[in-house]
């Protein structure tokens, strides 16, 4: 991934927009990344999994809802960390 200063990033924008085709760009402003360039392609796939996940967790929490009291006390005491490895276990 290239770093530019937003100074840099000003005085190359043509050079910025075609090389964000390829690959994402981190532009820094006093040091600290400050902003990140994508693709429209690229930020169209992180879009859709943005969706996808909140579409998954909204599952989740309304069977966690509607079994709630029905579940193995066990279960509240799963990770976040748990909760994906059994998710990519069941897939």
């Amino acid at each position: 991934m290239i770093t530019l200063t937003s100074t840099d990033a000003q005085s190359r924008f043509g050079e910025v927009l075609d090389t964000a085709q390829r690959e994402p760009i981190t532009i820094t402003r006093r040091g600290p990344p400050s902003v990140f360039i994508i693709s429209a392609e690229e930020f169209t796939k992180y879009s859709a999994s943005r969706d996808r996940r909140n579409s998954a967790v909204a599952v989740f929490t309304n069977y966690v809802k509607q079994t709630e009291g029905k579940l193995n006390p066990a279960i509240n005491q799963l990770t976040d960390e748990d909760m994906n490895q059994l998710a990519h276990e069941l897939r």
